[in-house]
């Protein structure tokens, strides 16, 4: 039990702060200080450092990356969304603005908008150390052709993290506000996985409601975590 108790209590903090299709009603508006604090588990989570070019795929309008902005340096967020409407210049340069102005120090970050297709996120080649989907999964409607356009964006060692709510091998859930109906980790591994990616780490066990997944290239980290994570599925497979 060990290997998931080292994420136990990264996830449930994390949980406090996930959003669904509808529970984050500041989307479009603007955080306080204080407030962005809230999201500093995500920010450790994903150890955004100094140097990072990161994409955000279906960010919406960029508020994430304007979180992260106050708590990081130097790095390069790329905003991207299929939504106009949501994602614009306009729009992003609201939320640059913004939280630049409370910043305790000179944004010294920088942000770039692309705006992708159901099939492609339109993302420069090869240029990532992280791409984050956060509760976006669920709404692509041709998932396996994002997935391997993804292949060909982050770097060798590049990261993947995918967090979402899953329908469990007992129940199907459905996404409050969109009600798009949740897959099950296990397809959205197979979706990785078919196009060369490997699970390197995860928050919780195979069934639970929510989750955070870590993909990278690297078969060695994929086969280290997977031997890791077999030894422990046989105690959860008793408990559930």
């Amino acid at each position: 039990m060990r290997f998931y108790l080292k994420y136990v209590s990264v996830f449930f903090t994390i949980l406090f702060v996930s959003s669904n299709c509808t529970s984050n009603k500041k989307i479009h508006k603007a955080y306080t200080k204080n407030e962005c604090e809230s999201y500093r588990p995500k920010f450790d989570y994903y150890k955004i450092k100094s140097g990072n070019i990161i994409a955000d795929v279906g960010a919406g309008n960029g508020w994430s990356e304007g979180v992260f902005s106050g708590m990081s340096d130097s790095v390069k967020f790329y905003i991207q969304d299929i939504n106009t409407r949501v994602l614009n210049q306009d729009e992003l340069n609201k939320i640059v603005k913004h939280y630049s102005s409370i910043k305790l120090s000179p944004q010294t970050n920088s942000f770039y908008m692309v705006i992708g297709s159901e099939k492609k996120t339109n993302l420069p080649n090869g240029l990532f150390n992280k791409i984050i989907i956060h509760n976006t999964f669920h709404e692509f409607t041709d998932p396996k052709s994002l997935v391997q356009d993804l292949t060909t964006k982050v770097k060798p060692n590049g990261e993947i993290f995918v967090s979402d709510q899953f329908s469990s091998d007992y129940r199907k859930i459905k996404h409050q506000g969109c009600w798009v109906l949740a897959e099950k980790i296990s397809f959205v591994i197979d979706c990785f996985s078919k196009a060369g990616f490997h699970l390197t780490s995860m928050t919780a066990p195979n069934n639970s409601l929510e989750n955070y997944l870590c993909f990278e290239l690297s078969e060695k980290k994929g086969n280290d975590f997977k031997t890791m994570k077999d030894s422990v599925d046989v105690f959860i497979k008793e408990l559930d």
